[in-house]
């Protein structure tokens, strides 16, 4: 099988504080295992304090914004995430509340008062930082046995050695209903 990377736009949405109580190197290994590795992945950041952590890192695979906080902005961005992320250890982010009401998963320390809140399925929070980024590597993973597009006749009409009988059965009542139709 051959495996491509599935395109995710995660975002980030904090200020970055020299005390690193938002995980900051927790933040350079995700953008350089998730983000440098799958050139299909986007992350949005909106918050400021991240100049040194991107500093010597040149990509169009991240939007960095930083200027003053527009509510409005904000929420636009946060929309456009599959992800929301937060790596930090301190008292949680509004933006994983929000991401919540606006129905964003999210993948985020369990901690403050993340833990009341109500998350989208699939939604993650983890007690170890390291786990986000393994979380986010797998959602980026997935696996295509081919680039060719199947029909369903072309599906009905294959021999898969493989098959199990609830997969005969599957297809043969399908074939049932495509004959029918057609009769």
């Amino acid at each position: 099988k051959k495996e491509k990377n599935r395109k995710l736009i995660f975002g980030m949405f904090f200020r970055i504080y020299s005390d690193r109580r938002k995980g900051n190197f927790y933040i350079k290994d995700f953008i350089r295992k998730i983000i440098l590795k799958n050139k299909n992945n986007k992350l949005i950041i909106y918050g400021s304090g991240f100049e040194k952590i991107l500093d010597p890192i040149e990509t169009k695979n991240i939007n960095y914004i930083n200027k003053e906080f527009k509510r409005s902005e904000y929420i636009n961005y946060l929309k456009k995430c599959d992800y929301v992320i937060y790596f930090g250890k301190d008292e949680g982010s509004y933006s994983i509340l929000d991401s919540s009401y606006l129905g964003i998963k999210v993948i985020a320390t369990n901690q403050g008062f993340h833990k009341d809140i109500p998350f989208k399925k699939g939604s993650h929070l983890v007690n170890k930082e390291k786990e986000i980024i393994k979380i986010a590597q797998t959602l980026t993973k997935r696996n295509f046995s081919s680039n060719k597009t199947i029909t369903l006749k072309d599906l009905l009409n294959r021999k898969y050695p493989n098959r199990t009988k609830k997969d005969h059965l599957i297809l043969k009542y399908l074939r049932s209903i495509i004959l029918s139709k057609s009769n």
